[in-house]
């Protein structure tokens, strides 16, 4: 399956990505590589505020965070799908 509608980034955005595999970079990137900011932001979104920080615990480990700068593409339709993004700020 592909993405379906390209995503561009309107100002400069930051993002969190969670990505399909947990990997050793995920884990060193991003919001100071403190996986307890990580939970907590996730547990700011309506639809994780009530799962267990143990569930979400290999969810925070594997995200990474980048920023886009205005007229970045975030996706591209027809990209594979390689992630879930949550917007922090922007």
């Amino acid at each position: 399956m592909t993405r379906k509608a390209t995503c561009i980034s309107l100002e400069d955005s930051y993002f969190l990505r969670v990505l399909p595999e947990v990997g050793e970079q995920a884990l060193n990137e991003g919001m100071g590589a403190n996986i307890n900011e990580r939970i907590a932001f996730l547990l700011g979104i309506p639809c994780f505020s009530h799962v267990p920080r143990n569930v979400l615990m290999p969810v925070a480990g594997n995200m990474i965070s980048k920023t886009y700068k205005l007229g970045e593409y975030l996706t591209k339709a027809g990209d594979e799908p390689d992630g879930l993004f949550l917007i922090i700020k922007g």
